[in-house]
């Protein structure tokens, strides 16, 4: 289930990250450093980038290697991409109105304590990410995510945060940093409400603080 719905928050984020990207107009835009922040960062994310194509076996990336002198567009580029990878990436780009950054969180936005929509930074958004990324990697694996300490905490909303906070950093952070990432508001719904009938269904058997949710969990995940 959450495996599932992480799946699709990663399609949306590769989706929207190829589309704010090619406001540039240019299917090779990340061989650009112009449009990234620390040019040192730039060429270790590339680094590793080439790695990470030169180890696909994808038919979309043979087809370039084969035909386009490998040249791989920024479309094919970001589908092989790690999760983590693609968190090093948004983090570098450069900020300010117009910017791919920009233009790719206007699918994050927030509300502000005073109501206001707000884009989120790129600290906040890379650790959303990672977070996930994690969460993904241990569901992938069959590893154990119950009474579990996670270490890698996303940054969350102030509106979020409760009192006293969880025991432990685990999966209610992670799962407030899904719902930042969320593909849409219906998926998200429909995901919120199969988690509470999992939960309901088997109340003798599992416990929130084990699962490091707080008792109103389910009014911080919903939208």
């Amino acid at each position: 289930m959450i495996f599932s719905m992480i799946s699709k928050i990663e399609v949306a984020l590769r989706v929207r990250l190829v589309e704010a990207l090619l406001i540039h107009g240019e299917p090779l835009v990340l061989q650009d450093s112009s449009i990234f922040k620390e040019k040192k960062l730039y060429w270790q994310n590339m680094s590793t980038v080439a790695s990470e194509i030169a180890r696909s076996n994808d038919v979309f990336i043979k087809h370039n290697f084969d035909n386009h002198d490998g040249e791989v567009p920024v479309w094919a580029t970001v589908e092989v991409l790690s999760f983590g990878t693609l968190s090093k990436i948004i983090k570098n780009l450069k900020t300010g109105t117009g910017s791919s950054y920009s233009i790719l969180t206007t699918n994050y936005q927030y509300k502000s304590k005073k109501g206001n929509l707000v884009n989120p930074s790129q600290k906040m958004l890379a650790s959303w990410i990672q977070g996930v990324s994690v969460l993904r990697n241990m569901c992938a694996h069959n590893s154990r995510i119950y009474n579990r300490t996670i270490h890698t905490t996303p940054e969350i909303l102030n509106a979020d945060k409760v009192t006293p906070p969880p025991a432990h950093n685990g999966l209610y952070q992670i799962l407030l940093a899904m719902k930042y990432l969320r593909s849409s508001d219906e998926e998200w719904t429909v995901f919120v409400d199969a988690f509470d009938k999992l939960i309901q269904n088997n109340i003798g058997v599992v416990s929130l603080t084990a699962m490091n949710l707080p008792a109103d969990w389910k009014a911080h995940l919903s939208v």
